[in-house]
């Protein structure tokens, strides 16, 4: 009986993959959900269909006409003239390997699929791997927390950049921006980030995203300030969590789920 829901699973699994085009079989994701504005509950009409996979190589897929297989699958769009991509499907599968690398360096992309509650599928090995979780929130990824704001920032700053090219751009800059302050002060407090906001930080970022023009509440200078505000209460926050906050990742327990992982598909 255990077995029929992960045959439903798999079949679902498999479906999607062919629909998107990936070529992966289905018995190889470890993990896969709908990413993007649709994980975090802060997609509009003309967002498209991004698609994150994790999947780990079957014995297989280790060569392929006498050369290595891919570690990563992709398949992106780039639109220049127009915000509506609400026709587009887009997806990112990655391997395991290749995938907690990114996720020791506490890359935020990475990190939020292990705290995301709009998941499609998560495999056996990936939930034993989800258990290591807390060990991935260190200093290091509080860092690129900052760092991805920052960026955010710098582009917003620059009224030469694509935040003011690009139809849109800017409110859709600073939805990324406050998406990551509201769990950057979470994790500082030393809690877990939400990925999926609050009801008010939810109403409040989608009202950034839906203004025709960004003025009064919404005006730019007035962002930035709640920003860097954020930033610095996050600065302060972590001197105090500090002591309970590791610098980097104990990567020992992540690395032996990784070869028990291979030696069991190979």
């Amino acid at each position: 009986t255990l077995l029929l829901p992960r045959i439903g699973a798999m079949a679902k699994v498999a479906t999607i993959l062919k629909r998107i085009g990936c070529p992966l079989q289905a018995d190889s994701v470890l993990f896969l959900a709908q990413s993007g504005s649709y994980m975090f509950n802060l997609h509009t009409t003309t967002s498209d269909e991004d698609y994150t996979i994790v999947f780990a190589f079957q014995d297989s897929q280790r060569v392929y006409n006498g050369s290595a297989s891919q570690s990563q699958y992709r398949n992106h769009t780039t639109r220049k003239h127009t915000n509506d991509k609400s026709d587009v499907t887009e997806y990112t599968a990655t391997e395991a390997g290749e995938f907690l690398e990114f996720a020791i360096k506490g890359n935020p992309k990475n990190i939020e699929l292990f705290f995301a509650e709009r998941v499609i599928y998560e495999s056996p090995e990936w939930l034993r791997l989800k258990k290591h979780r807390e060990g991935l929130l260190t200093l290091r990824c509080v860092s690129q927390y900052r760092g991805f704001i920052y960026d955010r920032l710098r582009m917003i700053n620059d009224e030469k950049s694509k935040a003011y090219t690009l139809p849109r751009r800017l409110q859709k800059e600073f939805y990324y921006a406050l998406h990551k302050h509201y769990d950057l002060q979470r994790i500082s407090k030393g809690r877990h980030p939400s990925v999926e906001p609050s009801k008010s930080e939810r109403d409040f970022i989608m009202r950034v995203r839906r203004a025709d023009t960004l003025k009064g509440e919404l005006e730019p200078k007035k962002l930035k300030s709640t920003i860097l505000c954020g930033l610095e209460n996050a600065r302060e926050n972590i001197k105090q969590l500090r002591p309970s906050l590791a610098e980097e990742v104990d990567v020992n327990p992540l690395c032996a789920w990784l070869v028990d992982l291979r030696r069991s598909r190979w």
